[in-house]
């Protein structure tokens, strides 16, 4: 067995175990023992009482901790609908992965040329209250044919949430969640670009750089530019008034920048 595969398991399944074992085994045992103890042996009694019942207060203890805090971490899946094979989506936030397939098995090549999205979010429980996962939607080949996505952790315990295309281009609204079906699963993890990889400073990763989060809203790279609008998203309106009067701002970046004031 593969050593990773069984630390896994072990991890995932061991607190079941133990809740297993202490329930079905060793609380009963223990109890068994106590009531077996002669009522004359004080100290003895004392012992086995003692000893039965920590058994089940680590019963309660393990099913407490199950029900709070178990598993560590929590999965959602959801359709982000069918789209052109043109459009794509890229994933900003590192719990947050992509996939698609081609939607369509017969009927001519037509069927071939648009994909099925899905997306899966892999949420810890020590994560935020008021966690934000984002995405971009590339619904075109322009600059700023883009959307920027982005889902709460608020919006996921409500249940289930699903996109689709909506009747404007570009558009991407919720819809009515349906069950979930095997056919929801991710098949594969869009690429994602790490703003350091292409020599951005050091400090646009910890603290919000201007200078660096100005030269990557100006990028090739629509997913380097993809990122920047994440940290863009994050700062405060004022700051971004104060980046629209920097001088010499291409239209590029005074554009994604207008855009994020708008939809706030």
């Amino acid at each position: 067995m593969d050593p990773n595969t069984w630390v896994d398991t072990l991890y995932t399944y061991g607190p079941y175990a133990a809740l297993a074992l202490f329930t079905l085994y060793v609380a009963p045992t223990q109890t068994k023992t106590f009531l077996d103890c002669k009522a004359d042996d004080r100290t003895k009694l004392a012992i086995c009482g003692g000893i039965a019942a920590l058994s089940w207060l680590i019963v309660v203890a393990l099913i407490w901790f199950l029900l709070v805090s178990w598993p560590p971490k929590k999965v959602f899946v959801g359709d982000l609908g069918v789209h052109p094979a043109g459009s794509r989506f890229l994933a900003v936030s590192d719990d947050l992965y992509l996939g698609s397939k081609s939607h369509g098995t017969s009927g001519g090549d037509s069927d071939f040329q648009r994909l099925t999205w899905n997306y899966v979010i892999v949420l810890d429980q020590s994560a935020k209250s008021n966690a934000v996962f984002r995405f971009t939607y590339f619904y075109g080949a322009g600059e700023l044919d883009y959307r920027d996505i982005k889902i709460t952790r608020a919006d996921l315990q409500q249940g289930r949430l699903d996109f689709e295309p909506g009747p404007t281009r570009g558009e991407l609204r919720p819809t009515v969640a349906a069950q979930p079906t095997a056919a929801s699963l991710l098949a594969a993890r869009a690429h994602r670009t790490d703003l350091l990889r292409f020599g951005l400073p050091v400090a646009f990763a910890d603290e919000p750089n201007l200078s660096a989060l100005l030269a990557a809203l100006d990028a090739a790279d629509p997913a380097i530019r993809a990122q920047a609008r994440a940290r863009l998203a994050d700062l405060p309106d004022e700051t971004l008034r104060q980046l629209l009067s920097e001088p010499g701002l291409s239209a590029l970046v005074r554009a994604q920048i207008e855009r994020a004031l708008q939809e706030r």
